[in-house]
């Protein structure tokens, strides 16, 4: 807070800004070393990977991923050997019922489980370390594999993270605060 000393003899004032400097540096170094808030940020991100799965891609006004193509569904299938009657080679009811829950990138769980946030002082990133993670990020047309974008950042969550950081850098406050 600026505050107003005293009269001068030439009818002047003598201002003291002691608060709003050790605020502005305050600002400063929290800008500086903003770790506390990248580290937020950081988790914000992977939670929207994380989320962009489970909605297969629809989040945030985006469409849902292309679908499984027949011949994925029937591997996914294959592999469990408990879904088909032993006798008549049929699809048994928990195969039925596996059919209507399969969800796309999900069979095995590796890669969004590999999903990670990391952060320094000066960013955030989530991603993953599985080799196949890009070729399904863009697709690949060698093989004709749709792009999944599962690292989807939209506006409105490059807002949450601006909101973030700077409620940490102007109140020194890193938390997942953001409403709107």
């Amino acid at each position: 807070m600026t505050t107003v000393k005293g009269m001068l003899g030439g009818g002047g004032v003598i201002i003291d800004d002691a608060a709003a400097q050790a605020m502005l540096l305050g600002i400063k170094g929290r800008m500086l070393k903003a770790y506390p808030a990248y580290k937020v940020i950081a988790e914000q991100l992977r939670t929207m990977v994380i989320d962009t799965f489970k909605a297969e891609g629809a989040r945030n006004g985006n469409p849902k991923w292309k679908p499984l193509k027949p011949n994925s569904i029937m591997k996914r299938l294959k592999r469990r050997k408990s879904f088909f009657s032993k006798k008549t080679g049929k699809l048994l009811s928990r195969g039925q019922k596996f059919l209507g829950s399969m969800k796309i990138l999900q069979d095995r769980l590796k890669l969004i489980r590999s999903i990670k946030a990391r952060s320094s002082r000066t960013w955030a990133q989530a991603g993953t370390n599985v080799s196949y993670g890009p070729a399904h990020q863009m697709g690949m047309s060698v093989n004709n594999l749709p792009a999944r974008p599962f690292i989807d950042i939209t506006q409105p969550d490059i807002d949450k993270a601006a909101a973030t950081l700077k409620n940490y850098v102007i109140h020194g406050v890193a938390a997942d605060t953001f409403t709107g």
